[in-house]
């Protein structure tokens, strides 16, 4: 795999990544239509998904602290955040289920 090619790949990524499609779909079908590609493994598609990870941390950052901080703070957002943060943990608690048993 060429660097342009790893580069292609993670635009693809990026752009699919929060449209109501598969990212990883797209990721499997571009690697079968470039030319001379070699298949980088699942290192490389985890490292696409961190990547992604990564941007959406830096771009909600300040969401996650109030979230990850409201337990501890009084107020009428804090009320609000602290129920988002226990609705995201019971969402997560199948998740989590089903990924560590299958």
């Amino acid at each position: 795999m060429t660097f342009v090619d790893a580069i292609l790949l993670g635009l693809l990524q990026g752009a699919t990544e929060f449209l109501p499609v598969s990212s990883s779909g797209h990721l499997a079908l571009a690697q079968n239509l470039l030319d001379d590609f070699a298949q980088p493994g699942l290192v490389f598609d985890i490292l696409l998904h961190v990547g992604t990870m990564v941007a959406v941390i830096g771009y909600f950052w300040r969401d996650l602290i109030g979230l990850l901080t409201s337990p501890w703070r009084r107020g009428d957002t804090a009320l609000i955040q602290r129920r988002m943060l226990l609705l995201i943990i019971l969402g997560s608690i199948p998740t989590a289920i089903i990924g560590l048993t299958c």
